[in-house]
């Protein structure tokens, strides 16, 4: 009987250890679903925030790309007959039409290069009667022409030249300051055009050019012509861009 009784007790006592145990690992197991849940959801978060910061990002580049895209003008390829299921008539329809298409744009081509060329003509006759103008009255800048040579203005400052009410002045003036010439060679198209536009305000008040007394820095490069349309890119070694 008593051995009956111990034996009872034995057994309480390991049920009671064991629910205890149950009772532990069962707040273990709680825990680690509510971190598991937590977890999860914490990434979630930052992840969809990365993700919005990328959206926004390539709203933003596809926007920029919008905004500086130049529209590409592809070719048109001649229509092929089987392309047209091998119909006759209206493959014969869309070639005439290409063909059409194709001598139109061909003629505006030329009108617009004979025009552009007219326009050029007409800049430099233009440029050569007010030349021929202020040689009259100013001896030295034939002098400072053949003295110098032929220095190969880049497009830009011919541009500005051949545009301007003054270019011959001002041209006048460069010759006679070589170390102007070398500041612009210095400069990009923008910077040349509003320096030379600078100097243009500034020798319009004044009546007669004189020679710098800077060192020489360009060799005399002997030419036929000053100032051409299709000046050339190095001025006394210093390349224009």
């Amino acid at each position: 009987m008593l051995e009956t009784q111990e034996t009872s007790e034995a057994v309480e006592k390991q049920t009671e250890s064991a629910t205890v145990e149950n009772e532990q690992s069962s707040q273990e197991n709680d825990a680690e679903i509510v971190e598991k849940r937590t977890v999860p959801e914490d990434r979630f978060k930052q992840v969809y925030a990365q993700k919005k910061q990328q959206e926004r990002k390539i709203a933003e580049l596809e926007q920029q790309i919008q905004n500086n895209q130049t529209p590409i003008k592809q070719d048109v390829k001649a229509p092929s007959l089987e392309a047209f299921d091998y119909d006759q008539e209206k493959y014969d329809e869309a070639n005439f039409n290409y063909r059409m298409d194709q001598e139109f744009k061909k003629r505006d081509k030329q009108a617009l290069e004979q025009k552009q060329q007219q326009e050029q003509n007409d800049l430099l006759s233009s440029f050569d009667k007010k030349e021929a103008a202020y040689h009259a009255e100013n001896e030295d800048y034939q002098k400072a022409i053949d003295e110098v040579g032929n220095v190969g203005y880049n497009e830009t400052i011919n541009n500005v030249l051949l545009n301007s009410e003054n270019g011959a002045k001002l041209d006048h003036y460069l010759l006679r300051h070589p170390e102007e010439i070398q500041k612009l060679a210095s400069m990009n198209p923008i910077q040349q055009t509003m320096h030379l536009g600078k100097l243009e305000g500034e020798l319009t008040k004044q009546k007669e050019i004189k020679q710098s007394k800077a060192p020489e820095p360009i060799e005399p490069v002997k030419g036929t012509t000053h100032i051409k349309s299709d000046g050339l890119s190095n001025i006394g070694g210093a390349t224009f861009s």
